[in-house]
């Protein structure tokens, strides 16, 4: 089955994406910056993934919705941002949520030097005291795929 992205918000403007670039001071990688051009969030079908877990063991979720970037309360990617970024900093820094699956994990993209692209399952359950003011780690993070398009190519029926 092609991939659909179904449900999208209107597609954002270039002024409005490098507004929020601006703001929040990283350029996000191409791939993403075109399809939120293109399609602004949405409900992938097929919607699911894979990834290895570090034990090795074998795990899966689904891109519930990618986030838009627009003024309504839902899938609202700037509220997320602000949420998992800034007012509690439970994401490490290179990661920008851009999606979430149904069970309160997200799928982020790296902005960061090393791996800028790659896309990870962000693991809610498993992530460390944000609560406490330390830094987030990534023991909570894992690889989904090596760039935007391939996370959108590998997507699967479950």
């Amino acid at each position: 089955m092609a991939l659909q992205i179904v449900e999208s918000q209107v597609p954002i403007t270039l002024e409005r994406l490098n507004a929020v670039e601006a703001r929040i001071g990283a350029r996000l990688p191409e791939q993403y910056r075109s399809f939120l051009l293109k399609y602004n969030g949405g409900r992938p079908v097929p919607s699911g993934f894979a990834y290895t877990h570090p034990t090795g063991s074998y795990a899966d979720s689904l891109v519930d919705w990618f986030l838009a970037i627009y003024d309504g309360p839902n899938d609202n990617w700037e509220s997320y941002y602000r949420i998992y970024k800034i007012d509690a900093k439970r994401l490490p820094d290179e990661l920008i949520p851009i999606a979430h699956d149904p069970f309160g994990n997200l799928v982020c993209i790296s902005v960061g030097r090393e791996d800028y692209g790659t896309v990870c399952f962000w693991d809610h359950v498993h992530e460390s005291d944000f609560a406490s003011g330390e830094p987030a780690t990534s023991p909570n993070v894992h690889r989904i795929a090596d760039t935007f398009d391939e996370l959108l190519t590998g997507l699967r029926d479950m």
